[in-house]
């Protein structure tokens, strides 16, 4: 894993840890909670796929 790719999964468990503070806290839906979870999936198979 290179500097880039580091910083993206960082970014991305950031995203994540805020996503899920704003479901618990009733201000992100269910519907919205899993469209992120599926986003950042997306992004780190991408990730992993590049050489």
């Amino acid at each position: 894993m290179n500097q880039s790719q580091a910083g993206l999964f960082i970014a991305a468990a950031s995203v994540i840890a805020v996503s899920v503070a704003l479901y618990r806290r009733g201000r992100l839906s269910e519907a919205g909670l899993g469209g992120v979870l599926v986003g950042i999936a997306a992004v780190v198979a991408w990730m992993l796929s590049s050489p």
